[in-house]
């Protein structure tokens, strides 16, 4: 009975394990000023046949007023095929500190947002909740290193969690 009972608690243990996310790592870029950067978003390895893309660009509107452009384009299976009570893909801004800021939900296959950050990575989550003010279900996408090669961009790796 004793060890029944210690494999029931172990084989608990395991399962409530597999359904929490481990934490995780971004780059954080400092995304240099009037400069168009494109970014891949990479698997993490919760969906298979998934992909993404972002573009962004860091600009002065006004004298001392800057913004950041961020334009993801997703190809992705419903967000209800990677489980059912998913929803809604959500983008989300990682600073320096791992701390996540909404970007947006991803409708259909694109997203265009600006934001007032200036150096950050993006995550890509699905969610229940399409209009959640934190990441509670799976990361699926994230951004590394800039496509373009030749330049140099300051970046900072960093763990970044959700909210269980």
């Amino acid at each position: 009975m004793r060890i029944r009972g210690c494999f029931s608690v172990l084989s608990l243990a395991l399962l409530l394990s597999s359904f929490a996310q481990a934490d995780r790592t971004v780059y954080v870029l400092q995304f240099p000023p009037d400069q168009d950067i494109s970014l891949n978003l990479y698997r993490t390895g919760a969906v298979e046949k998934i992909e993404g893309t972002a573009d962004v660009r860091h600009r002065f509107k006004k004298a001392k007023e800057r913004t950041t452009s961020v334009e993801i384009t997703l190809h992705a299976p419903a967000p209800s095929d990677v489980k059912p009570e998913f929803k809604a893909y959500v983008a989300w801004a990682v600073d320096a500190k791992g701390g996540l800021s909404r970007l947006g939900q991803i409708a259909g296959k694109e997203l265009k947002v600006e934001t007032e950050l200036q150096s950050f990575g993006i995550v890509i989550s699905a969610e229940i909740d399409p209009l959640t003010a934190s990441p509670k279900g799976v990361f699926v996408l994230e951004s590394e290193f800039p496509i373009k090669k030749n330049s140099f961009f300051g970046m900072t790796k960093v763990v970044y969690t959700h909210d269980q």
